[in-house]
């Protein structure tokens, strides 16, 4: 199997979920916390520490939901990097208007490759599904 094609595979996978809910309407949901995995347990946003002021990235961030949370709830300046067009579009279209945040449609290791910026935190909310051994 060629290295690329998960990273391909998963990014195809996105663009079609993200297509799916477009032309659906579906309203991008607000959170009252941050989740690390697929169900809401565990530490919330705290575990970020205080961001108050801080300037935070918040890497693949899809909808933007948890990006807009740590804006409104935290005080945070966030900048919300994801790969997805469509996710992107989603994002923008529900948070765009979002004083202090920024949503970026970019590859993470492309934009980190370039970035400009200094980060006070740099975070990764979708990684529930990596594993230390790699994909399975």
């Amino acid at each position: 199997m060629h290295s690329a094609e998960p990273e391909a595979l998963n990014s195809q996978a996105w663009t079609r979920y993200g297509a799916h809910h477009l032309q659906r309407s579906t309203t991008v949901p607000e959170v009252d916390r941050i989740s690390w995995g697929f169900w809401p347990t565990g530490p919330g946003a705290e575990v970020l520490g205080a961001l108050s002021g801080l300037r935070v990235l918040d890497l693949a961030s899809g909808l933007g939901k948890h990006a807009a949370h740590l804006v409104r709830e935290h005080g945070a300046t966030v900048d919300a990097v994801e790969a997805s067009a469509t996710q992107h579009e989603r994002a923008t279209t529900r948070y765009g208007n979002l004083p202090r945040l920024r949503l970026i449609h970019a590859d993470a290791v492309e934009y980190l490759t370039q970035a400009i910026e200094q980060y006070d935190v740099i975070y990764l909310g979708s990684c529930a599904g990596l594993r230390p051994s790699g994909w399975r």
